[in-house]
């Protein structure tokens, strides 16, 4: 994912990129809706053999076909010259505090990543077997509506990106604030039936968000930082998850789990 969000504004004009990440999110969404409905199906009628070979030469293929994207200047992207890591971790972290824009924006994405930790499948199916009364299939249903309304909100994106790209931050305040309420929304949940509409309630919102987030920062880095910028983001947000979900997880065991779903949707609104 770094890599990607960083060769993305090194390919095309940088006023495609809020339809550019759109589409790539969107496939993305796409695939794995499939992947998630075709994988039952091949591992019943394929055997589970079959089914990694597929996997793996999917694999293979995409690293085939990325060895062929050229960068501007005619080089590939296997061609691009690297420099130590350590250097490359010492500017990146110096950039990162100089930039007045890209800052805040990782910093905010990093501590977001907490109450992420409520959306854990484990975390999710103790509360669909103790607030809902539901089971593995209640489960399941929940995670396929988030995954379409996620493509949807994708799709829409591609069509309002003229309107994310003139007021990204707006975008990215608005919609962080709706994931809060419709996650409080989905924690006060009377049945599976309402947990479902702020699932599907919560895709649209969350895609817009993490277009205009992912736009606004290839935008406002240069390309020079930007692998470095990316990657730092990535690496301090699974942090912060890893460390929402056993948190989580364990205050799970301490009170009701609906309480969790509460206190993650408080901390989204913060």
């Amino acid at each position: 994912r770094p890599a990607r969000m960083a060769l993305l504004p090194m390919l095309m004009p940088r006023r495609d990129l809020v339809a550019a990440n759109s589409l790539m999110l969107a496939t993305q969404q796409a695939a794995q809706a499939c992947g998630y409905a075709l994988g039952g199906v091949f591992i019943l009628k394929l055997g589970f053999e079959t089914l990694v070979a597929i996997d793996l030469a999917s694999f293979l293929l995409a690293g085939v076909a990325v060895m062929f994207i050229r960068m501007p200047g005619g080089e590939t992207v296997a061609q691009k010259a690297v420099e130590p890591l350590y250097r490359a971790i010492a500017e990146g972290l110096a950039y990162l505090r100089r930039h007045e824009l890209a800052r805040p924006l990782v910093a905010l994405e990093v501590m977001e990543n907490l109450p992420h930790g409520i959306w854990t499948p484990a975390l999710m199916l103790v509360f669909t077997q103790r607030a809902l009364g539901g089971d593995a299939d209640s489960w399941g249903y929940q995670n396929g509506v988030f995954f379409t309304s996620t493509l949807v909100g994708a799709t829409l994106a591609i069509g309002v990106s003229g309107l994310v790209a003139r007021r990204p931050g707006w975008a990215i305040i608005v919609d962080g604030f709706v994931g809060g309420v419709f996650t409080l929304g989905y924690a006060l949940s009377p049945s599976l039936g309402a947990a479902l509409l702020f699932c599907a309630l919560m895709g649209p919102a969350v895609a817009l968000r993490d277009v205009a987030q992912d736009s606004l920062l290839q935008v406002s880095v240069d390309n020079r930082f930007m692998g470095r910028v990316q990657a730092m983001r990535s690496m301090g947000a699974q942090l912060l998850f890893m460390a929402g979900g056993a948190l989580f997880a364990w205050l799970a065991d301490q009170i009701d789990v609906r309480w969790i779903y509460v206190i993650g949707g408080a901390l989204y609104m913060l």
